[in-house]
């Protein structure tokens, strides 16, 4: 291997060590707001099926709207949100810088 491949192949390395935990994290917090999705489905289902177990049915259908009208969101600091368009945006980031990396050192 001469030197050009080796440098390829060491930024390639970096590239992956550097994106897999944002990768990681954008699916964990796809996750999160799946299953809070899941939890406000329940939660009407139990709104709609409760017959006063202990729990107040105006309480219930307060906490059901909470749900229903704010949505779970993760932001870095605000600036964008984290979820799966995050992963794709970072994936054809990549994958753009990769194919330049290669114009230059092999054009």
């Amino acid at each position: 291997m001469n030197n050009i491949q080796v440098d390829v192949l060491a930024s390639i390395i970096w590239i992956i060590l550097m994106t897999v935990p944002l990768l990681y994290t954008s699916i964990i917090c796809h996750l999160a707001v799946c299953q809070a999705t899941e939890i406000t489905k329940i939660m009407n289902e139990t709104v709609a099926d409760s017959k006063n177990n202990g729990i107040s049915q105006i309480d219930l259908e307060l906490i059901s709207l909470q749900f229903i009208h704010q949505k779970p969101q993760f932001s870095a600091c605000g600036f964008f949100s984290i979820d799966m368009t995050f992963a794709y945006a970072v994936c054809g980031a990549v994958t753009t810088y990769l194919v330049i990396l290669l114009q230059f050192k092999y054009g």
